[in-house]
């Protein structure tokens, strides 16, 4: 029965994706027509029937706070000053929060809008102890969160450059309508010690380079901190070297007596494009900054040299295991490298929704997802049984234990 707006309500239970995968986005189709008096027999009249599909979606589980501070920071650590500001955001998302949850996996998570949410704050300074009353409740918005704006009042002698007082704000809230509370906090450590490069940290594109015409070509990114997250050394010089540090020419490049300047944005880049043979690993070291040579230098994994595979290369396997992996996975790509040293160097092997995956003897042919699930576990054996490198041509690939 309508009400007095004409409109009817009813509320259905959709299983989540964790209690049946078939379920994860289950769709309910539902009709509404003009009926006779006791609604026994449709009477379609002047009035056409109306139909809405209602889509499942994943509910609220838990919740992800963080603040507008760089994330390069140890303890949310900023600057203490008269007009500073901390935005505090608490999202929430579609996983479980407890303690011990890796930071990449509530980073990682989906974030759920779920609008009129109820979040209450709770906020602890040292010294001074918890807020008392606490800051009012809020509720979440269109896009499933909340945020919230601290500032720090300076209670200590400004030339205390020591001096760092924390302050520590958790947002609780029965996120899923299904008790206990869900809870999660951020710590801001506000200091007025003044701002100094207190880290680097180098990478490059990848953990692998592909060969073209004998050579490779590698770029190294080098991002320099202050103890705030800001970022630091402008106008400082470093000093980048890809492969061998001495040796024959071609074998190994730096960026020269001069260095690579820092700038303005604390980031130094260099490039190398150098000689390389399938399974060699290029080493990149990166020297300290000439003017702030206390700072230690950042380091960098190795990076292997791979060629694309052939058509003819079929038959090769390697082992995925705790150390020593001879199966280099790049999901994000759609690819993996087979490298046994000695036997097969830094093949780059490429797969897409038209192959056909084996995985324990189940043929889930164009499944990418339980291809890439397969293949970075550990004690699994990935072989080629048929390999195309035209994107339009079928490969086969095969996942077993490998004790099998």
């Amino acid at each position: 029965i309508t009400n007095d707006h004409g409109n009817s309500f009813d509320k259905i239970d959709v299983a989540t994706a964790g209690e049946d995968p078939s379920n994860e986005e289950n769709s309910e189709t539902w009709y509404a027509w003009m009926g006779d008096e006791d609604n026994s027999e449709f009477v379609k009249g002047s009035s056409g029937e109306a139909m809405v599909t209602l889509t499942a979606k994943a509910d609220a589980l838990g919740i992800r706070v963080t603040a507008d501070i760089a994330d390069n920071t140890t303890n949310n650590q900023v600057d203490v000053g008269k007009d500073r500001t901390v935005v505090i955001t608490a999202q929430l998302i579609d996983i479980v929060v407890e303690p011990g949850t890796p930071p990449a996996a509530i980073a990682g998570a989906n974030a759920v809008a779920k609008e009129g949410v109820e979040l209450t704050i709770g906020r602890t300074r040292d010294p001074g102890g918890a807020d008392n009353p606490p800051p009012a409740p809020m509720k979440t918005d269109a896009d499933g969160k909340v945020t919230f704006t601290i500032m720090h009042v300076a209670d200590y002698d400004e030339d205390d450059l020591t001096y760092a007082r924390p302050d520590t704000v958790t947002f609780n809230g029965d996120v899923n309508d299904d008790p206990p509370v869900e809870s999660n906090s951020v710590t801001v450590r506000w200091r007025n010690a003044s701002a100094a490069v207190a880290e680097g940290i180098a990478k490059t594109d990848a953990g692998y380079a592909i060969i073209d015409d004998d050579k490779v070509r590698i770029n190294v990114t080098v991002s320099y901190y202050d103890q705030y997250g800001a970022p630091a050394a402008s106008g400082d010089t470093l000093k980048i070297t890809v492969g061998a540090t001495s040796g024959a020419d071609g074998t190994f490049a730096d960026s020269g007596d001069g260095g690579v300047r820092v700038r303005s944005n604390g980031i130094a880049r260099y490039a190398a494009h150098i000689k390389a043979t399938a399974g060699e690993t290029k080493a990149v070291v990166v020297g300290a900054l000439t003017g702030a040579n206390t700072v230690p230098a950042p380091t960098v994994p190795a990076v292997l040299a791979v060629r694309r595979a052939h058509k003819n290369d079929n038959g090769e396997s390697g082992d995925q295991t705790d150390s020593g992996s001879q199966v280099i996975v790049d999901a994000d790509n759609n690819r993996f490298i087979i490298d046994i040293d000695g036997t097969v160097d830094g093949v780059l092997y490429s797969y897409d929704s038209n192959d056909r995956f084996i995985i324990d003897n189940n043929d889930v042919k164009g499944d990418t997802d339980k291809f890439e699930e397969a293949i970075t576990t550990t004690g699994k054996t990935v072989e080629v049984v048929v390999y195309s490198p035209d994107p339009d041509g079928v490969s086969i690939f095969t996942v077993k234990d490998t004790s099998s």
